[in-house]
C-alpha cells in the first residue's frame, strides 16, 4: 500500500493520536509527505469520537501514555469497536512488557520514540500488511459442535526434514 490508497481507490486516511500537539504535527508533516490523509487528536476521548462519527480510518497511531485514557484503552475499545482498523502504538516509554501487552491486545506494531521518519513509514506499511493469522487464532483452537470437540486432524510428519504432514 506504499501508494497511500486503499483497494477502494480513496486516500488512506489515518488517525494520529497523542496529547503532544508537537509529536502530531511532526508524524502528520511526514505521513502527508507520503501521500496519506491524516487527522490528529490530542487525547483518547477525541480520538473515540472522532472515530465513532468517521469509522473509515484505515490506520490508528496512538501514543501509549497520556493523561487520562491511555493509549492502551484506546487499543482495547478500537480492537473491540472496530477489529478491522490496525493500531500502531507509540512511545516514549519503550519497554519489553509494554510492547507485549500492545501486541497480545491487538497492536499491529510498536514502535518506540524517538523514530525516524523512515522508520514511522516503515512501522505504518507493516501495520497495513496482511495479519494471516488475526482472525485465525481469535476462534477456538478446535471448533465445537452440539458441546462435542469437532474432529481434529493430526499431521504426522515424513522424516525429520518434514514437517508438512504431507
Amino acid at each position: 500500500m506504499s501508494d497511500a490508497a486503499s483497494s477502494s481507490g480513496r486516500s488512506t486516511e489515518i488517525l494520529i493520536v497523542d496529547d503532544d500537539g508537537t509529536v502530531c504535527r511532526s508524524i502528520e508533516k511526514v505521513l502527508n509527505r507520503a501521500g496519506y490523509k491524516t487527522r490528529t487528536c490530542l487525547s483518547v476521548s477525541a480520538a473515540l469520537e472522532t472515530v465513532q462519527a468517521k469509522p473509515e480510518f484505515d490506520l490508528i497511531i496512538t501514543d501509549l501514555m497520556m493523561p487520562r485514557a491511555n493509549g492502551v484503552e484506546l487499543l482495547k475499545i478500537a480492537k473491540a469497536t472496530w477489529p478491522k482498523i490496525p493500531v500502531l502504538v507509540i512511545t516514549g516509554y519503550a519497554s519489553l512488557a509494554s510492547a507485549v501487552e500492545a501486541t497480545q491486545l491487538g497492536a499491529a506494531h510498536y514502535l518506540a520514540k524517538p523514530f525516524t521518519p523512515d522508520e514511522l513509514l516503515a512501522a505504518v506499511e507493516r501495520a497495513f500488511a496482511p495479519q494471516p493469522f488475526t482472525e485465525t487464532m481469535s476462534a477456538p483452537a478446535v471448533a465445537q459442535q452440539d458441546g462435542e470437540p469437532a474432529e481434529s486432524i493430526e499431521l504426522e510428519p515424513n522424516g525429520p526434514d518434514d514437517l508438512t504432514g504431507a
